[in-house]
């Protein structure tokens, strides 16, 4: 589903958005931003004077909106050239040149010494039959990008950093939430929304359905936001 902040209108394999105030170019093959882009949108802790990381960038829509909203640096990572591609010319179209666009693995694409006030994050999440292509493919279990993410993240944050991600039910928000709290983070009760099934579950229905993550019949999925905080220097994590 479409967020009324983000639509579209498609001209030679571009999509022209305008999303959240800002306008964005989106090639064939790239994530536009959709409901979940929104949700955590709406969700993003302040970054006001932060420096901000976003993976899983695709055309830059989150990194672009905290630029907007007073980043002091912000870094978007993806792994396509072509989202790379396009989030620098949004970053271009906007007039933002304090973000810089990086293609690369995650959190392998930092350097050592790089280290984040916020980190966010709309990941591949929905359960995949076949998983050939990691821009869109995140596993059977949908959590093979998510994983990755709450396992290196926390390392990657300041003390009292924050990192923001969205996900659907499909792929175990609790699941998230218990890694998070075992990393040693504190993590705020996820922020839930429900509504119709996007584009992509709909292609998956089959195979939610063969894995009982959807019922069939069933016409919506529950999203969630989920934010986690690295402790101040000096403090433990909440049990």
């Amino acid at each position: 589903m479409i967020s009324h902040r983000a639509r579209g209108a498609a001209s030679a394999g571009v999509t022209a958005h305008r999303f959240a105030g800002l306008r964005l170019v989106v090639p064939r093959g790239v994530y536009a931003p959709r409901s979940d882009t929104a949700f955590l949108a709406d969700s993003l802790p302040a970054v006001t004077g932060a420096e901000v990381l976003e993976l899983c960038s695709g055309s830059g829509a989150l990194a672009l909106k905290a630029a907007a909203r007073g980043a002091a640096r912000v870094l978007a990572v993806d792994c396509s050239a072509r989202a790379v591609a396009a989030a620098r010319v949004n970053a271009r179209l906007n007039r933002l040149g304090h973000v810089e666009v990086r293609r690369g693995d995650l959190l392998d694409a930092l350097r050592p010494q790089e280290r984040f006030d916020v980190i966010v994050a709309n990941p591949p999440y929905l359960p995949a039959e076949v998983d050939d292509d990691p821009r869109w493919d995140a596993g059977a279990d949908g959590r093979g990008v998510l994983d990755r993410i709450v396992a290196g993240a926390p390392a990657r944050l300041r003390p009292g950093g924050r990192l923001a991600l969205v996900q659907s039910g499909f792929a175990g928000v609790e699941k998230t939430v218990s890694a998070l709290r075992r990393a040693g983070l504190d993590v705020a009760a996820p922020v839930e929304r429900r509504g119709p099934l996007g584009p992509i579950a709909q292609a998956r229905r089959a195979h939610l359905e063969r894995r009982g993550v959807l019922a069939r019949g069933a016409t919506e999925e529950v999203m969630a936001v989920v934010v986690a905080t690295r402790p101040a220097a000096g403090r433990s994590a909440a049990a």
